[in-house]
């Protein structure tokens, strides 16, 4: 199979010339073969047909020879070096898929060295055209890893001949695009990216037909969608890639049913989403919907959200731990608004109670969604000594978060004599909160 590509015309006469030179490479005589090996390279990429053509019957000398005369070629290529104008590299990539073992390993090894030398060239051109390349410790599905990372914006100045440039570059693990139409040769050029774990693409424009090409992405594991217009038809491409196993569907067109066939069929972990963007961590369960932190500037920060919230209910829907909240505003898109349902616990307090003893405590409690509440008290109890009174909100005792009258009574039966830390809050206040919700960065 010869691969296509351009190349000055042959004529006759010289075509058995260039024939005669691509024989003498396997000659008895030294001087022979280095001749022709030396004029082979000269003569430049028209002879690459014919030396193609030849190399079945060549013996091994003659093969290491037209092995090295494309390795040369492609390295000359100064105009589309990396693209499809580099013919020596093409049919480099042909022989090393040959059932002729000879010449498979050969060509492969060619590659392996001929890629070394392109992809550091590579790198600086494509920086020099607005891409970044670095080592990142990012997040990959429910892990963090440090990965080779290059980054595209449109920032990026490049043609669609520079792509190719992204295959010359091997040793990146992830590509992360952001904002950039990825119709035209985009995506058949992502997808000879051979050795890609992940693909991370954010706002980008894609088309459902040529989002297939991510199937020839056989190392690719994770796979990160974020407001990128592709439907159940292109998404319905990655149902069969069985290597995936984490895929991120944030405000797209696909729907929840498509994003079921990729977990059924890929076997994968899929987050999928509305693309809402709240801006809260909050802590983890069991117990109550703690928010633990808040993003700047974003939806949570903008609509008053504290940390130290406890979120209750979203619109109509109870909220009662940290993964209810994250599959409501799953259903939720960027631009919806909803509104919050929070506890506001106010400024904790921290008392010390002087234990003297296991005397029965003289306190009632009942439950409340930030601890447990005090019911009633007696002025003697070592609780109202230290400050508790009725009405107060019990939050910690013995440095055991509370949930409930039990777990209270349980830590005080079995902290030591002396001090015991005790955190309580004065009031509760139950707030509505409006939000408006952004995009995921």
């Amino acid at each position: 199979m010869l691969v296509s590509f351009f190349a000055p015309p042959v004529s006759a006469d010289d075509s058995t010339t260039v024939q005669q030179l691509i024989n003498a490479l396997s000659a008895r005589k030294f001087i022979q073969r280095e001749t022709a090996t030396l004029e082979l390279i000269d003569r430049g990429t028209s002879i690459i047909p014919l030396l193609e053509k030849n190399i079945p019957q060549q013996n091994y000398e003659g093969i290491t020879r037209s092995i090295h005369v494309l390795v040369q070629l492609s390295l000359q290529v100064k105009t589309a070096q990396f693209g499809s104008g580099n013919g020596a590299k093409q049919a480099l990539d042909v022989l090393a898929q040959s059932t002729d073992n000879r010449i498979a390993r050969r060509a492969a090894t060619a590659l392996t060295r001929l890629n070394k030398i392109r992809e550091e060239e590579a790198l600086a051109e494509f920086r020099k055209l607005g891409g970044w390349i670095e080592r990142v410790y990012t997040r990959i599905g429910p892990n963090s890893k440090y990965v080779i990372r290059m980054y595209l914006n449109t920032s990026w100045r490049g043609t669609e001949e520079d792509l190719y440039l992204l295959t010359w570059i091997t040793t990146a693990q992830e590509l992360l695009i952001e904002g950039i139409d990825l119709s035209g040769n985009w995506m058949p050029i992502i997808g000879k990216m051979r050795n890609l774990e992940s693909l991370v693409l954010k706002r980008c424009k894609l088309q459902d037909q040529l989002f297939s090409e991510v199937r020839h992405l056989k190392q690719l594991t994770n796979l990160d969608l974020r407001y990128c217009p592709i439907t159940d038809t292109g998404l319905q491409h990655i149902t069969s890639m069985t290597q995936l196993l984490y895929v991120k569907l944030y405000g797209t067109l696909g729907t929840k049913a498509v994003a079921e066939s990729i977990r059924q069929g890929a076997q994968a972990d899929v987050d999928y989403r509305q693309g809402a963007f709240l801006g809260v961590g909050c802590r983890q369960p069991p117990g109550p919907c703690y928010i633990e932190s808040v993003q700047d500037g974003t939806a949570a920060d903008k609509g008053g959200l504290l940390v130290g919230d406890i979120v209750t209910g979203f619109d109509d829907r109870k909220v009662e731990s940290f993964l209810d909240l994250r599959k409501i505003i799953s259903d939720y898109a960027a631009g919806d608004k909803s509104v919050v349902h929070i506890l506001r616990l106010g400024t904790p307090h921290t008392s010390k109670i002087n234990k003297v003893d296991q005397a029965e405590l003289q306190v009632s409690f009942a439950e409340h969604t930030g601890g447990v509440l005090v019911t009633d008290i007696k002025t003697t109890c070592p609780l109202y000594i230290a400050g508790l009174r009725k009405g107060h909100i019990v939050g910690n005792m013995n440095l055991a978060e509370i949930h409930t009258p039990k777990e209270l009574l349980d830590q005080y039966k079995l902290a030591e004599k002396g001090p015991v830390q005790m955190v309580y809050y004065l009031m509760s206040k139950k707030l509505e909160i409006s939000v408006e919700f952004g995009e995921w960065e």
